[in-house]
């Protein structure tokens, strides 16, 4: 074996030994979650992935938000699809130069979440673009109006959900064919 090979297998081993500590900052904010977590990963130093529960998303927002370690950057929905009938809501915390993801997953056949503005008031955008464009029904949330869509924009039909099909590759009734 090349002694190159050699040294680049032996580089990769103790790499994989060696533990990778979290930035002060997001390990700070991982202890705090971490009663609340179902499951958290990291990635690098500087991104923790914290799954809660439906039920104490306003409780890991509280705790990071209240407690100074992080701020809203973002809230964004995943739709899984249709076989796995879920959806992941993701919020995303700035936590000094790292960043914490509190995670929740709803059924997609029932999708219902509880506002988080009562923690941070700027999250209403986010909230009505999660009701407009994925059809997630925000509890509580203080400003229900639509953000992109126009008002005469059919109810139950969400762009961003994996399936939606846009107006123009929908099948027609035979009725309004001829008319097209």
């Amino acid at each position: 074996m090349p002694e190159d090979a050699k040294n680049t297998e032996e580089t990769t081993e103790e790499l994989v030994e060696e533990t990778v500590a979290l930035i002060p900052q997001v390990e700070a904010a991982r202890e705090v979650l971490e009663p609340l977590s179902t499951s958290t990963t990291a990635s690098g130093t500087k991104l923790l992935y914290v799954a809660v529960s439906l039920d104490q998303l306003n409780e890991a927002t509280e705790a990071i938000v209240g407690s100074g370690l992080g701020y809203l950057i973002s809230i964004t929905p995943v739709d899984l699809g249709v076989e796995e009938n879920q959806f992941e809501v993701l919020y995303h915390f700035g936590v000094g130069p790292g960043v914490v993801t509190i995670r929740i997953t709803i059924p997609r056949d029932e999708p219902v979440i509880p506002s988080v503005c009562e923690q941070v008031p700027s999250a209403t955008y986010y909230e009505r673009e999660l009701m407009e464009m994925f059809g997630i029904d925000v509890t509580d949330t203080p400003n229900r109006t639509r953000l992109y869509l126009p008002d005469q924009w059919p109810q139950g039909i969400y762009p961003m959900r994996k399936d939606y099909v846009p107006r123009s590759e929908r099948q027609l009734p035979e009725s309004k064919k001829d008319k097209v």
